[in-house]
């Protein structure tokens, strides 16, 4: 017992260590601490710019690639031929196809979206998603050229479809678009609805029949006319894309792609050429072009084409746009 009380006693009479005792004792651990903790900061930062200067060497090294591939076909890319054009894309895609799309972007109905419509069937996963949306967005600036056409300023009445062919406004559509819209009264107006939903009133420059073509103008029009060639020659099996209307109504439209089945099929002593292409009610008087950008033909009715339940579109062809429109296109 007089043992624990001397114990106490000393432990009450020694001095309490300060604040710098503490410090004092503990110093050799804070110093060994810190200089880890300062080792492990160095090395991880000796690291991140280690690892920042291989990135940027990697992505040197891939734009010097890209660069390389691009100019091995650079000779190619530059003929005014499309298909060579075409052609040097889908080679330069087997050495790169982001770069590949990238080009088909730049080059689009110049080879371009020859190339995509090859890339888009040829690839998988993310490649083919690219190139579909690069051929969906490069067929969206031809829609500038086509309008629809109304009873009144609204696109909820459209009738039909037409597209821009002259510096003047000049449009030209199906004569059964015209009578759906003026009846026997063409000496009145009806209106276009462009992409952007303004209207402005057209007049009737030219008809013949609902079975033929019709030219209509409407005066303050300034938009781009389609490309229609001199001469194009329809394939069988030809790929073709066709321009016409949201079929959920509003503004809008929405390029349908198909190939020509028939070359020449005369119904009701008029040759059309017959396409599996899908549209809507209301397409009538769109511009199918193929992959170049070109006229090929208009929608002007539906055939079936294999007696059960398919339903082909005939067009009338690009020669007999040009044939119209030089005698009647002033």
């Amino acid at each position: 017992m007089e043992t624990q009380v001397s114990e106490l006693a000393e432990a009450i009479e020694a001095p309490r260590k300060d604040i710098w005792d503490i410090i004092e004792s503990i110093s050799g651990l804070v110093t060994g601490g810190v200089v880890a903790v300062a080792l492990f900061l160095a090395t991880q930062f000796y690291q991140n710019r280690q690892a920042v200067a291989q990135n940027r060497h990697d992505e040197q090294q891939l734009k010097i690639s890209r660069i390389e591939t691009v100019s091995g076909f650079m000779d190619y890319l530059q003929s005014k031929d499309k298909r060579t054009v075409a052609a040097s894309i889908k080679a330069i895609s087997a050495l790169d196809a982001d770069i590949a799309i990238e080009l088909a972007k730049i080059f689009d109905f110049d080879g371009g979206v020859a190339a995509l419509i090859d890339l888009a069937s040829g690839e998988k996963g993310e490649r083919a998603t690219q190139a579909n949306i690069a051929l969906k967005s490069i067929f969206e600036r031809l829609n500038r050229s086509v309008v629809l056409l109304s009873k009144d300023t609204t696109s909820e009445n459209y009738r039909g479809v037409g597209f821009v062919v002259g510096t003047r406004g000049q449009i030209i559509t199906l004569g059964f678009v015209v009578d759906t819209i003026l009846g026997e009264a063409r000496d009145q107006e009806g209106y276009i609805v462009t992409l952007d939903n303004s209207s402005q009133p057209f007049v009737v420059k030219h008809y013949s029949s609902p079975k033929e073509l019709a030219l209509v103008q409407a005066d303050s029009l300034d938009l781009p006319a389609l490309n229609i060639p001199t001469s194009i020659e329809a394939e069988f099996f030809m790929d073709v894309f066709a321009l016409v209307p949201n079929p959920h109504g509003g503004m809008g439209w929405r390029a349908t792609s198909g190939k020509i089945i028939e070359l020449s099929k005369e119904l009701s002593g008029q040759n059309y050429i017959v396409t599996d292409l899908a549209a809507n009610t209301g397409a009538g008087g769109s511009p199918v072009v193929d992959k170049y950008g070109q006229v090929v033909g208009i929608i002007a009715l539906k055939y079936n084409y294999n007696k059960k339940d398919a339903d082909g579109i005939g067009l009338l062809p690009a020669k007999d746009i040009l044939h119209f429109l030089e005698q009647h296109l002033r």
